[in-house]
């Protein structure tokens, strides 16, 4: 669904003076013939009004795994799904690795980067 228009700079100085008058939102609203709703998000934060935000689902497989996978696509006999699944999987174990405690479950260093070490050679 499309975004309705942001307010104009004349709008939005408008909308500063009639809050240092303290006036409602609705009285600003009616005066503007804009949304309560709109003048409240202005009001709200002022200096990021009108920046874009995310929109969408974050895609699944980062632009290196696309790459992996047209690299490793032409070397094998596997399939395309095959090839992502598997570097899906791969990317998402080292996601899993512990990070480094001190505390109890502690992993020594030298381990935790030979496992790194390990799934960058299985990924690149």
């Amino acid at each position: 669904m499309g975004r309705g228009k942001t307010l104009t700079i004349p709008e939005r100085a408008q909308v500063d003076l009639m809050v240092q008058l303290n006036l409602s939102l609705s009285l600003m609203s009616a005066k503007i013939n804009r949304s309560r709703t709109l003048i409240n998000f202005y009001i709200s934060d002022p200096v990021a009004y009108g920046t874009s935000k995310s929109t969408g689902r974050p895609r699944k497989f980062k632009q290196r795994d696309e790459r992996n996978v047209a690299r490793a696509v032409p070397n094998t006999m596997k399939s395309a799904k095959d090839v992502g699944a598997e570097i899906f999987s791969v990317r998402s174990a080292a996601n899993a690795l512990p990070s480094h405690s001190g505390g109890r479950g502690h992993i020594g260093d030298e381990r935790v980067q030979k496992i790194k070490r390990a799934v960058a050679d299985v990924l690149f």
